[in-house]
């Protein structure tokens, strides 16, 4: 069976905040990350937080709500994976 995505749409910069408060990462910051996989969270909007995440090499945004990939100030960034959005 397929994961769905949650129906709460996000922006980036939530996910984000998301991702630093669960306890899982223990006080982590998402921006001093290499690899980043934020797949299922009901992203739909790449706001300006997404360029927050500079030591980044490898982005997975896959299966979100993404439409539109606004211009990206990510200097480290190798790979970035969109697939399964609804980006047109």
């Amino acid at each position: 069976m397929a994961k769905e995505i949650p129906c709460n749409k996000i922006n980036i910069s939530k996910a984000i905040a998301n991702w630093e408060a669960d306890e899982a990462h223990q006080g982590k910051k998402l921006s001093d990350q290499e690899e980043v996989d934020l797949v299922f969270k009901a992203i739909d909007n790449l706001d300006t937080g997404i360029n927050t995440l500079t030591n980044c090499r490898f982005l997975s945004l896959s299966s979100n709500l993404i439409v539109r990939i606004p211009e990206l100030n990510l200097p480290r960034l190798e790979r970035l994976s969109l697939g399964r959005n609804k980006i047109k």
